[in-house]
């Protein structure tokens, strides 16, 4: 039923991105069919007036599995996009989505490498499944973070079985997909390896990886152009949020990551196996979950956080009420301040004839779009100082509990991989509680229709 519900809210939410990313699949699609994928980005530059000014800020490898992709739409539907074309829009989503299901897969593999049962493996699927971030993150905006993270898991699921070598290669390959994927491995890289040379070693040869991708474009100045820009961004939310220090101020990322990475290089790697599995465990979920919670990101990122939580819930079975409660009452939270946060970011106008709006509207009302401007997102009509003061309280649930989920997953004594727990009704109540949660957007959308 879940994934039902899923695949019908995926296809009722237009969000911009989507559509920028589905304009660039179809222009790099025609690219491969005629050959000419090396003049991918000045059609792409061309079109932007057609995709809200977005432009393609992702590397190769990126580009190419997105083409690759909408090769079957283009050979069905030629070239042109238009936001109007329902079909193309939800076949492009379909990428991430397939993407997703292959995540929910890994999680469960994850789990049986930890030497769960089935039962808890496959419910520690699920919850990974029903999560609010992750809903929020593919079926709603609809992103290329699920291809990072279908990616990076396999990597995970690596170093737990101590391939070493087997392991750098996913994170290598995951790097180019956004580069969320270093954050998580330089720490659990100086956990295991305390060769500092051989770790700069490593992550050098990444980037010489990620250039090597870039080769084909490196000449090309629409290229050099959009990633430049795109670099200099990324690296001014880094450094953007910063604490006092002295008579000046210091990134509060580079502090906590950096006391993360000193962490994991002084800390000897434990002898037993539970405490190797909970300290992997701890250690990416605070590597990600620093980068994504001390700068200003989107809110899709998230999705990157979402597997560690998830297998947390089933792993340690000692505590496991406290962390799935903590883990739901956070990510209905966070997702709570990101409505209010990026409040036009979930405007009833990105459903637009998508599937919702088409079984709403009637499609005699030539007019009715005009009723779903792009201002009207879900916090219109609230006072400037409701907004804020909503938005602070659910940011500092978020910011509880998770610092919460923090000190449980520290504690090696929680965890259990043999006892029989019920984990049935939290698992379900916490779906019904996340998917109605997921959405208000399209509760809006009604609402808007019956008036």
């Amino acid at each position: 039923m879940n994934g039902y519900l899923q695949d019908c809210y995926s296809s009722s939410w237009n969000y911009g991105d989507t559509r920028a990313i589905v304009t660039h699949e179809i222009d790099f699609a025609d690219s491969i069919v005629h050959g000419e994928f090396l003049n991918f980005y000045k059609p792409a530059l061309d079109r932007m007036k057609f995709a809200d000014g977005a432009i393609p800020v992702y590397d190769f490898p990126v580009n190419l599995v997105l083409g690759i992709w909408a090769v079957p739409m283009y050979l069905l539907g030629g070239s042109e996009y238009n936001a109007s074309m329902t079909v193309k829009t939800i076949y492009g989503k379909s990428l991430f989505f397939f993407a997703f299901l292959l995540c929910t897969f890994l999680v469960y593999k994850i789990c049986r490498e930890l030497e769960l049962d089935e039962d808890r493996s496959l419910w520690g699927a699920f919850i990974y499944f029903t999560s609010t971030m992750a809903i929020n993150s593919i079926c709603l905006i609809g992103n290329c973070d699920a291809l990072g993270a279908a990616l990076t898991l396999p990597a995970i699921l690596a170093y737990i079985r101590k391939k070493d070598l087997q392991c750098f290669l996913w994170f290598m390959i995951a790097f180019p997909f956004k580069q969320h994927a270093a954050f998580i491995y330089l720490p659990l890289l100086l956990l295991r390896n305390k060769n500092i040379f051989r770790v700069a070693g490593r992550f050098i040869v990444m980037i010489v990886f990620n250039t090597i991708c870039n080769i084909p474009y490196m000449y090309a100045p629409e290229f050099l152009f959009t990633k430049n820009n795109f670099s200099k961004f990324m690296f001014s939310k880094l450094v953007e949020i910063k604490i006092p220090f002295l008579a000046d101020a210091v990134p509060i990322f580079v502090v906590l990551y950096g006391l993360l990475c000193v962490y994991c290089y002084m800390h000897e790697y434990p002898q037993d196996k539970h405490e190797q599995n909970s300290l992997t465990l701890i250690i990416a979920s605070l590597g990600i979950g620093i980068t994504l919670s001390t700068i200003k990101v989107h809110n899709q990122w998230f999705l990157q956080l979402v597997p560690y939580l998830a297998i947390a819930c089933v792993y340690y079975g000692k505590a496991f009420k406290d962390v799935m409660m903590f883990e739901t009452i956070g990510g209905i939270s966070l997702l709570g301040y990101q409505y209010l946060y990026l409040n036009l970011n979930y405007s009833t106008w990105h459903a637009i004839d998508m599937l919702m709006y088409k079984l709403l509207i009637n499609p005699a009302d030539v007019n009715a779009s005009a009723k779903f401007p792009m201002e009207n997102g879900l916090a219109s009509g609230l006072s400037e100082l409701t907004i804020s003061g909503m938005k602070d309280g659910f940011g500092a649930v978020y910011v509880v509990c998770m610092i919460a989920l923090i000190f449980m997953l520290c504690k090696p004594k929680n965890v259990d991989t043999q006892s029989r727990i019920n984990i049935r009704p939290y698992a379900l109540t916490r779906m019904f509680m996340n998917f109605a949660m997921c959405y208000v957007p399209l509760m809006k959308l009604v609402i808007e229709v019956l008036r």
